[in-house]
């Protein structure tokens, strides 16, 4: 990607004098074609994801706010438990049933991520 930055300097410095065929000699006097095509492509794909992160995010919101309706009473219900590794995330399962279904609730201060 730093190539696709190469090509933006090259634009700079052209600064709208060069013409269309001689911007690109100048482009590819620093950065072969391909190596644009495959920076282009793998930035293209870095925003997609970020596109379908977003998208991901706002389901969640929009499924926690059904979910918190249950999620108290399953967490009293059920038994759970974890390995070692898991243990501080039970914590913290804990802690949030302690909420009540507050509408904000104070990260555990046990949970160190």
């Amino acid at each position: 990607m730093a190539s696709l930055a190469l090509v933006v300097g090259v634009l700079f410095d052209a600064g709208g004098s060069l013409s269309v065929r001689e911007v690109w000699e100048a482009i590819e006097a620093q950065v072969p074609r391909a190596e644009l095509v495959t920076a282009t492509s793998t930035v293209a794909d870095l925003a997609s994801e970020v596109d379908r992160d977003d998208a991901m995010r706002a389901q969640l919101v929009d499924r926690y706010l059904t979910a918190r309706r249950f999620l108290p009473r399953l967490i009293d219900t059920v038994t759970y438990e974890a390995t070692p590794g898991g243990a501080e995330i039970l914590v913290a399962v804990e802690d949030w049933a302690g909420c009540g279904g507050a509408r904000r609730c104070r990260p555990p201060t046990s949970l160190a991520l």
